[in-house]
This record gives structure tokens, sequence and C-alpha cells, in this order.
């Protein structure tokens, strides 16, 4: 089940990466009449897709940072590493 959740965070990041760079350079890489397609026509389309992969992205984000930090338990005088099984 880890390395699912490896997996799935490996392809969410590599959506949000992707997402990054079209929203921000795409006017470099696209022909301009796709660009202004995506910004005229599919705009909804874009928009609702790069808010869903942002906010699953964040989401794979912390819950990756919970799966470390609970990787350790509280003990009388400091902390012990716990290793999941």
């Amino acid at each position: 089940m880890q390395k699912l959740m490896y997996f799935l965070f490996g392809v969410i990041t590599a959506l949000f990466a992707a997402v990054m760079i079209i929203e921000h350079q795409g006017m470099y890489f696209f022909d301009e009449e796709v660009y202004e397609l995506l910004h005229t026509d599919y705009w909804n389309y874009w928009y609702y897709s790069g808010l869903v992969i942002i906010a699953l992205f964040i989401f794979c984000v912390l819950s990756f940072v919970y799966t470390l930090g609970s990787g350790y338990k509280e003990k009388k005088d400091g902390y012990e590493e716990f290793k999941p099984k």
C-alpha cells in the first residue's frame, strides 16, 4: 500500500509540475492558436482540472508529511524511532 501511495504521489507531482509549466511558460511551447483556445474556449476545463490537480498535490504532500512524522512515537526521555509495518 505504501508503494502505491508513493507511486500516486509521483504521478500527481508530475501532473502538478506540468500544470505549472504550462500555466507560466505555455506561451513559449504552444502555438499561438492553441494557447488562445486554452484560455478562451477551454478555459473552464483547464481551470477546474488545474484546481483539482493542485488540491490533490496538496493532499498528497500533507499525507506524505504525516506518514513521515508518524514514524516516531513519544517516549519519556525523547523520541524513539518507530518503524511502520
